[in-house]
């Protein structure tokens, strides 16, 4: 699943970033985004997805055994991974838009 997940990321994130972020019309982004983009942004996908679907599983397994009311256990769970994520995320979005990565810029939100 985290490689399909990663190809569709890999052609997809990029475009609609440059939507998002640069406000660029569709095509355009389409046609800014060339699969060299696309086949060097998977190296970034794939190991991204390889850390974060683990640690959810792990993240969400630890919080499955907590006695705590199944609401609150996914509360937990969702501010622990995206918080403990954030520098990965952000890593994968600076990546897609071919911005330069450093540890300053990594925790922005």
């Amino acid at each position: 699943a985290s490689v399909i997940q990663a190809v569709l990321s890999a052609v997809g994130e990029p475009i609609v970033n440059r939507v998002l972020v640069k406000r660029m019309k569709l095509m355009d982004a389409i046609n800014d985004v060339k699969p060299s983009m696309m086949l060097e942004y998977l190296k970034t996908t794939l190991a991204t997805n390889f850390l974060k679907f683990p640690f959810f599983e792990a993240i969400n397994a630890l919080c499955a055994a907590l006695p705590i009311n199944p609401s609150v256990r996914g509360i937990v769970t969702g501010f622990v991974f995206t918080t403990a994520t954030l520098p990965v995320t952000n890593f994968r979005y600076r990546k897609s838009m071919q911005l330069e990565v450093k540890w300053g810029n990594i925790y922005e939100a």
